[in-house]
């Protein structure tokens, strides 16, 4: 559905279309029950089959650009996951299966945390339990389930453990929160990194060395438990390889990479052009991803005075405007700033000061805080570069930005 914010959008979308143009309005009264998953509706119509047309056609006149599609039958109906049909008793569930639906539960020699792969029986016999409401079906969905475990190389011990467990289940007791094990509250600090090869390992140290911690701040409620170890996806090839944004498929400028005067302002004498660049001690060498000139925001920028130390600095604003600000503070003998300070130290004047673009930070095409991006890729340069004091001019280097 997009964005991870796409299904709680279309819930609200439809949860005002709903109060606004669904319940008030009268072929309402016909319908027996109304359930809603995001935008796929169940309910029961008690009417005829003429007005149960003429009420879709009301509902998809309200928008042009929303239209609904309509299923219905007297027999037996698909939704989502499952089977409704009538019966003596009611109406009865079962689990349905597309036609052309293959096998794609997770392998059981995949590289993701053991505990996970071991649940995942248990998770879906208990869909299964919860889903099929006919007793005589519930054995044969039940084994359907346990052989595409098999077939994913479960080992079969496992699988008839949480087939036997979910068997002695009544439904009843499935449908809560919770069924088979009782969900635990834990008050453990949750530690979450990539899941890798090495997790495991990484777990035991943790485990092995967390008294140190504890015993350090015997008054800290939170460290005399050791950590929830959690762990989210790493990239995969899929991930690597497709990208959902879609770029705009209309004519591009492909620009040089690299930074370069805008030809209209005061600064651009004083720039260093090129698209890479020379440590002046270590002889490193850089190279600039990116077109900037003076008129660039939100990038990183680096200032060299005469005696070759770097100051790594970020803008938000047009860099020609900041560099205006940082040449008038040197004027004016702002020496509580490292780089004035350094200016009147070592006698330097204004005039040698230069100043390169070296990196900066695009609009995120999905969300997200773009200054603090740009804070971090700040500290990420002053590490690279060295530009602390006494290597640069560099004075503060706070890590709290990334916490």
């Amino acid at each position: 559905m997009g964005s991870n914010m796409a299904p709680s959008y279309a819930n609200i979308y439809m949860a005002v279309f709903e109060e606004t143009f669904v319940y008030p309005s009268g072929p309402f009264r016909s319908v027996r029950g109304w359930m809603r998953y995001i935008d796929d509706i169940f309910f029961i119509w008690s009417d005829t089959e003429e007005h149960l047309r003429g009420f879709l056609s009301q509902l998809n006149e309200v928008y042009g650009e929303l239209q609904f599609t309509m299923v219905f039958s007297a027999e037996k109906l698909q939704f989502l996951d499952t089977t409704v049909y009538p019966s003596s008793g009611g109406l009865q569930t079962d689990l349905f299966v597309k036609p052309t639906d293959r096998n794609n539960i997770l392998n059981f020699q995949s590289s993701h945390p053991r505990r996970m792969i071991e649940s995942l029986p248990r998770s879906q016999v208990l869909r299964v339990r919860r889903i099929v409401s006919e007793v005589e079906n519930v054995n044969k969905r039940l084994d359907s389930m346990g052989l595409k475990f098999l077939q994913r190389g479960y080992p079969s011990n496992l699988i008839k453990r949480h087939l036997d467990q979910s068997k002695r289940l009544k439904r009843q007791d499935a449908m809560g929160p919770g069924a088979i094990n009782p969900k635990k509250v834990s008050k453990r600090i949750p530690l979450v990194t990539s899941y890798t090869s090495c997790s495991n390992g990484v777990a035991a140290i943790v485990r092995k060395n967390w008294g140190i911690l504890s015993q350090a701040f015997p008054n800290v409620p939170e460290f005399q438990q050791p950590p929830l170890l959690s762990y989210k996806r790493t990239p995969n090839l899929k991930d690597k390889l497709v990208h959902a944004d879609q770029k705009s498929l209309g004519h591009t400028i492909v620009s040089r990479s690299g930074c370069f005067p805008c030809l209209n302002c005061c600064h651009c004498n004083s720039l260093l052009k090129g698209n890479s660049f020379t440590h002046p001690y270590t002889g490193v060498q850089y190279h600039i991803r990116g077109h900037y000139t003076c008129s660039s925001t939100y990038v990183i920028y680096v200032l060299q005075c005469p005696c070759g130390l770097l100051y790594v600095g970020e803008t938000t604003q047009e860099v020609k405007k900041r560099l205006t600000q940082h040449k008038s503070k040197i004027r004016n003998g702002a020496l509580e700033l490292p780089v004035p300070d350094h200016f009147h130290k070592f006698k330097h004047n204004v005039s040698q000061l230069k100043f390169r673009f070296i990196d900066g930070v695009p609009q995120p095409r999905r969300g997200g805080d773009r200054e603090t991006m740009l804070k971090k890729l700040e500290m990420k340069w002053i590490h690279r570069l060295e530009t602390l004091e006494p290597k640069g001019l560099n004075r503060e280097f706070g890590l709290n930005i990334f916490l």
